[in-house]
């Protein structure tokens, strides 16, 4: 069975801003502003009790901008990040790195595309063989961005690159990645169309790099639509989540599969009660076929709230859970696990009472029925955000973050909770810059490369 949900994909690769192996050891990645070297990746390790092992950090050669979006983990307990790096004159770089388990560093690998200008990896993930691939935004000559994908070798050699400009050859920009079993990959995000405006671009690619399909998706509003998470399932059916207008709606969720030849078989929507601003950030399915998706929707007088909802195969919605937290205002949900019962995982940023912005992470049982909450506000009471999760074969849920610290910035803050919701641990990570540490891959609420957002969830099993 292949479970995926990613930047993006969740299966035994562990994808998204946090990683868990199988002895309970945790890896985070993201961004960390370094003394005299603007921000850098910082990757750290924390063992089952929440002690840091090590953090492996690294300045690109023009000492400037690095921000690691993605991570993820191969059986031999090898680590991979990759984002974007300044380059010297080549602009921002997709920038890939392996480490061993102990956090020394393998190899590092840059990607610079055509136009020597622009180039941002968000997602990551490894094949059986050890096999590396990244995809993200990467500037055409011509083309303003192109989606990118390459992949390398287990040694780092890169083996191939695909590009993928859209019908309207400007700004198209891939979120999320995953491979199957044969080593076909699979890419999704956004992509301007000829006279709609963006379109949900999904293309599968086979194991040399050669475009098998590409399907796009346009909603009934006509412009546009961005998809953010990709899942693959065991017949290699495909499935993708995001933001798309409705007719009269606005935003709206819109969930698509897509048979293991690209052909379209359903599409589900999701307009919440106050008819505006919907959008699924994360997608996971369950053994069953069951298809979950989470996200932020606008409620009737509840400012925003997480959005949860279960899909059965075909397509057919099961239920629709909302979590408005305690000062009724705006709730953001960016991440998604499912475990091997049916317990939905979802964490973000949600609204306190006081407190500005805290991490709630949230437990619903296989009906939809909220099972616990539990809410984290850091030491300076300010904005604390949430953005990627991970369970383990325990119910252990693994969340991390940015999290405003007493004097020190921006720290990472990463939490364990016990399968009943009790907090276990959590252990802050402040760089060497003192300030603005973000685990993280991207803003999907201003789409842009800064703080407060994830795609992924990832199941350990």
């Amino acid at each position: 069975m292949i479970l995926t949900n990613v930047v993006a994909a969740a299966n035994a690769k562990l994808e998204g801003g946090i990683a868990v192996d199988g002895l309970g050891n945790v890896y985070v990645t993201g961004s960390s502003m370094g003394s005299g070297s603007a921000s850098d990746y910082a990757t750290v390790k924390y063992n089952s009790s929440g002690a840091q092992q090590w953090v492996a950090r690294y300045n690109g050669p023009a000492n400037g901008e690095d921000v690691a979006y993605a991570i993820t983990r191969d059986s031999a307990g090898n680590i991979y990040v990759t984002g974007s790096s300044l380059g010297l004159g080549t602009g921002l770089d997709f920038a890939t790195i392996k480490y061993n388990s102990s956090g020394v560093q393998q190899w590092t690998k840059r990607y610079n595309g055509p136009a020597n200008g622009e180039d941002i990896a968000y997602a990551i993930t490894v094949d059986s063989a050890g096999n590396v691939y990244v995809t993200g935004s990467s500037s055409g000559g011509g083309s303003r961005l192109d989606y990118a994908t390459v992949k390398y070798s287990s040694s780092g050699t890169q083996l191939w690159v695909a590009r993928y400009n859209g019908p309207g050859n400007i700004d198209d920009i891939s979120y999320a990645i995953t491979v199957d079993c044969s080593g076909n990959v699979y890419v999704t995000g956004s992509s301007m169309g000829s006279g709609t405006g963006l379109d949900y671009a999904t293309i599968k690619y086979n194991s040399s790099g050669t475009q098998q399909w590409a399907s796009r998706y346009n909603g009934p509003g006509g412009v546009d639509d961005i998809a953010y998470s990709l899942a693959l399932d065991c017949c290699e059916n495909v499935y993708v989540t995001g933001s798309s207008f409705g007719w009269g709606t606005g935003l709206d969720y819109a969930t698509i599969k897509y048979d293991s030849s690209g052909l379209q078989q359903w599409a589900a929507r999701y307009n919440g009660p106050a008819s505006i601003d919907d959008i699924a950030y994360a997608l996971a399915i369950d053994m069953s076929g069951n298809i979950y998706v989470t996200g932020s929707s606008l409620g009737s007088g509840t400012g925003l709230d997480y959005a949860t909802i279960k899909y059965d195969p075909s397509g057919s919605q099961q239920w629709v859970s909302r979590y408005n937290g305690p000062a009724n205002s705006d709730d953001f949900a960016y991440s998604l696990a499912v475990d091997i019962s049916g317990g939905v995982y979802v964490t973000g940023g949600s609204t306190g009472s006081g407190t500005a912005l805290d991490y709630a992470t949230v437990k619903y049982d296989p009906s939809g029925a909220q099972t616990w909450a539990s809410r984290y506000n850091g030491p300076a009471n300010g904005d604390d955000q949430a953005n990627a999760l991970a369970i383990d074969g325990s119910g252990n849920v693994y969340v991390t973050g940015t999290s405003l610290g007493s004097g020190t910035g921006f720290d990472y803050a990463t939490i364990k909770y016990n399968s009943g919701g009790t907090q276990q641990w959590a252990s802050r990570y402040n760089g060497p810059g003192n300030n603005d540490d973000v685990a993280r891959i991207f803003d999907l609420r201003r789409n842009t490369r800064i703080a407060f957002a994830s795609l992924n969830a990832t199941w350990l099993f």
